[in-house]
């Protein structure tokens, strides 16, 4: 693959990850590993491939030979994408998926140099995917924060060069800038002609995002009106007012809406869902006192991939309450906001929590309801 071999990421005895890479690019994957606070899955192995010039890599991660449907993301600021992959696993097991995580930092500073060009990222974007054999219209371009300021220059540069690989671009909590200069390539014509015409969007904000002129939801909502008048289509504007920064993983009502744009709604039915939580919930994990058990234990194990399937089908704004307890079951604690120390639950924003234990009161889903119906669903992550 382009020249370089393709060395699969090896789990050694001692816990960590070896691969071989060129220096530059060997030293920011060891950096990345260093702040990443999400255990990667190691089955299927994901592999590293280094960028075309040997100054940083690429992740990927497939469920399958030869996946339907591609995800490419790119991480925010300071951003790495060991991290960016290990955060998108819960949500993609059990689909035919293949995932492209870019490290488009550079390792130090802020600076615009600092980082990949948009020119860069979509050359390695570009090589990665053809050495893969990615067909046109069969990906989804995401970027976070400064990852999705790249992604309007990057929507122009697919379409300019003739790939059209993207089916669907998401933006999430990061809104486009007209003083970009990138951006402004769009509107100067660099890119041809109104490039970005018939593209299709998805953008995702936080009601309690702390820069919402930048990356909250009037930031958002600026960027769609931007898109539209380009001529591209809008096809929803995800906002989950009671989450932050990151909606889009921090709330499982916006992840369960992109996903059923991507996957529809059948990917997995309720029915097994069910029927497998009700079996991991009686297994007792580390966090309940017992041994621990990667099956329940572990991020990204059996247990948090089922309640993530469960959050993103049943966290939809609107749902019955009653709903939620026929395929989850009681919750394991019926809480008042404000009780604790809830994530972005207020008490002027629902009358009372279903809180689902993932391990135990460390980690868990919960479920912010009024008058028996949903409002939203985040997760708790002890620390985060």
């Amino acid at each position: 693959m382009r020249g370089w071999t393709v060395f699969f990421i090896l789990w050694t005895l001692a816990g960590g990850w070896a691969t071989p890479l060129p220096e530059a690019a060997a030293r920011l994957y060891e950096q990345g590993l260093t702040h990443n606070r999400h255990p990667l899955q190691s089955s299927p192995p994901p592999f590293l491939e280094p960028t075309s010039d040997g100054r940083s890599y690429v992740a990927i991660w497939q469920t399958c030979e030869w996946p339907q449907t591609w995800i490419v993301s790119l991480p925010g600021s300071r951003g790495y994408a060991i991290e960016d992959l290990a955060v998108w696993q819960p949500h993609l097991r059990g689909r035919k998926v293949g995932l492209i995580c870019l490290q488009w930092w550079l390792g130090a500073g802020d600076r615009a140099e600092d980082y990949l060009s948009p020119r860069e990222i979509y050359r390695e974007i570009d090589l990665t995917l053809q050495s893969l054999k990615v067909a046109a219209q069969s990906v989804v371009l995401e970027g976070f924060s400064r990852g999705s300021t790249q992604t309007f220059s990057l929507a122009a540069l697919d379409v300019f060069a003739g790939r059209r690989y993207f089916n669907l671009i998401v933006a999430s909590s990061g809104a486009v800038s007209e003083n970009y200069p990138p951006t402004r390539q769009i509107l100067d014509g660099h890119f041809g002609a109104h490039p970005l015409t018939g593209t299709r969007w998805i953008t995702v904000a936080g009601g309690q995002d702390p820069n919402p002129d930048r990356d909250g939801i009037p930031a958002m909502r600026r960027s769609a009106d931007w898109l539209k008048k380009q001529g591209a289509v809008v096809v929803e504007s995800i906002e989950v007012p009671d989450s932050g920064h990151g909606a889009l993983h921090r709330s499982s009502q916006a992840m369960g809406r992109l996903l059923q744009h991507i996957f529809g709604s059948n990917a997995s039915t309720l029915q097994e869902l069910s029927r497998e939580y009700q079996r991991l919930r009686t297994v007792k994990g580390h966090f309940q006192g017992g041994q621990w058990n990667d099956e329940v234990d572990r991020w990204a194990g059996r247990k948090h991939e089922v309640m993530s399937d469960l959050g993103d089908a049943l966290g939809q704004a609107g749902t019955r309450e009653s709903d939620i307890i026929r395929w989850m079951g009681p919750p394991d604690e019926r809480a008042t906001p404000g009780s604790h120390s809830w994530a972005s639950a207020r008490p002027d924003q629902g009358d009372y929590l279903l809180v689902y234990c993932w391990r135990g009161h460390h980690d868990f889903l919960y479920f912010l309801c009024s008058k028996e119906r949903v409002l939203s669903s985040q997760w708790w992550m002890a620390g985060e």
